[in-house]
């Protein structure tokens, strides 16, 4: 089991390791010298080195706790435990640390903490500043969210508690306000989580929510000034897209982050396109071949926006398919240069074969197989998803280059039909498919060539009887080019 500790430690990035030392080093937060040795020892002889078996723990105690030089016999219960101690009071200092890095990010967090401090020291003048200083910092928000909208709830709370704690709540008073802001929290944390259970509902079909209290906010609605709000009005009809799935909601979709993409926070443009993207593969998998260009082009509209990097990295997944889906409908000259744009935004350990992929998917769509080829031999593993994908590639560039009949083909074939068998990792349809991709790519190649007896007609029954079966049409395709030469 991975220890609590060394979890935490090894997630902060460099700087914030490096800043995480200078807390511990403060003796405002720590006046235990162990704990800093221990977070020193970790950092020398652990962290992203080596587990902390038995071992490693008895090395740590003994940098912490002996002098130099000198080293246990056995490593006691009662050491380990010590050791132990310390170890709990450096896990409360980085989940302290984390505290005051999210307090930073949350000014709503950060606001109703402060608020409540300087009204108990009654230090009403500093408190009538600070909350003009935010109220004016919230009407010059631009961009506003549900964070936003939740950090100007918390000024109005903070002031109505002022009023009163000042003695002017008869005289003066912020409800409608604060009405307001709660009521538009209200709405958008609703909708948010609404469209959260919409979207689990279509990917785990067995999936139910209680959806019954949803009603309940169209009252809301219907009020004016709530529904004119840009995010909710976005939020609303991306709720609607989800349930109709019409090309009416979506273009309704597309044109309002379009026109408020100044007013929206660059989290919620990125989910809201995630919608839009689902929508165009939920008409695919229906057979509407035409999306294929309309996802292209709001995959472009993605790239145009820069909403297509998740931090300051570009998601494998949507790496292969905006290279795929340009593939498929000839746009290789944008494919190549979007390769070339994402390539430092790709996952530095997977980045060469990444990209070695997209090169050679380019390849094989323009029918340069040898190419292709050159390419996908030098793909190392990436994922299970990748490293297949690319395999299949693989075999159909050697099917598409071959001009003679070569044993050689066949064995990697077969070999592949075995390794796929053998893949526990697989989901047991899935393998099904691939290997029996193979079986019947196997089965062209010898028939292509003129080896063994196997009839093309056979070949098309077995494509039409497979329960399970990849690369469908690619495979129909081959079929019919040799039908054709027949």
């Amino acid at each position: 089991m991975r220890n609590i500790l060394i979890d935490l430690l090894e997630s902060l990035s460099v700087s914030e390791f490096s800043e995480f030392i200078r807390f511990v080093e403060s003796s405002f937060f720590n006046t235990d010298k162990n704990v800093l040795a221990l977070l020193y020892a970790l950092d020398k002889k652990i962290l992203k080195k080596r587990t902390f078996d038995e071992a490693a723990q008895q090395e740590v105690y003994e940098y912490v706790f002996l002098k130099k030089k000198e080293s246990l016999k056995t490593f006691t219960k009662k050491q380990k435990a010590m050791l132990g101690a310390k170890m709990g009071l450096l896990t409360k200092l980085v989940k302290q640390y984390l505290i005051i890095i999210a307090l930073g990010e949350n000014p709503a967090c950060e606001k109703e903490l402060l608020y409540s401090k300087l009204l108990e020291k009654k230090q009403f003048n500093v408190m009538s500043r600070q909350l003009n200083k935010d109220k004016k910092n919230i009407e010059e928000t631009q961009v506003k969210g549900i964070k936003e909208y939740n950090y100007a709830f918390r000024v109005e709370e903070g002031l109505l508690d002022f009023y009163y704690q000042s003695g002017r709540l008869m005289d003066e008073d912020n409800i409608d306000e604060l009405v307001n802001y709660l009521d538009i929290n209200y709405l958008l944390n609703k909708l948010s989580l609404q469209l959260a259970a919409l979207s689990m509902s279509r990917v785990l079909a067995k999936k139910k929510f209680n959806m019954d209290s949803i009603g309940a906010i169209m009252n809301l609605l219907n009020i004016e000034a709530y529904s004119a709000i840009p995010l909710v009005k976005i939020y609303s009809v991306a709720v609607d897209l989800m349930k109709t799935n019409t090309s009416e909601d979506y273009q309704n979709l597309l044109h309002l982050l379009d026109v408020h993409q100044k007013e929206i926070p660059h989290k919620n443009l990125v989910d809201f396109y995630v919608v839009a993207v689902n929508f165009c593969l939920y008409h695919l998998r229906r057979g509407k071949l035409e999306y294929n260009r309309k996802l292209f082009e709001l995959y472009k509209r993605q790239d145009e926006k820069n909403l297509l990097l998740e931090g300051n990295l570009l998601p494998l997944s949507k790496f292969r398919n905006l290279v795929g889906i340009s593939c498929r409908l000839g746009e290789f000259d944008w494919a190549l240069k979007f390769i070339e744009k994402y390539e430092s935004f790709i996952h530095k350990p997977v980045r060469e074969s990444a990209c070695n992929h997209g090169y050679g998917l380019v390849a094989f769509h323009r029918g340069d197989y040898k190419k292709a080829i050159d390419y996908l031999i030098e793909v190392k593993s990436v994922n299970l998803s990748y490293d297949n994908d690319g395999r299949i590639l693989l075999y159909k560039s050697y099917y598409e280059t071959d001009e003679r009949y070569d044993a050689r083909s066949v064995q990697v074939f077969r070999s592949a039909k075995k390794f796929f068998g053998e893949n526990k990792a697989m989901a047991t349809s899935h393998k099904k498919g691939i290997q029996n991709f193979v079986r019947l790519l196997i089965n062209l190649y010898r028939f292509r060539h003129k080896e063994g007896k196997i009839k093309l007609d056979r070949i098309q029954k077995k494509l039409n009887d497979f329960d399970y079966i990849s690369e469908k049409q690619w495979l129909q395709d081959k079929i019919n080019e040799l039908q054709g030469k027949k």
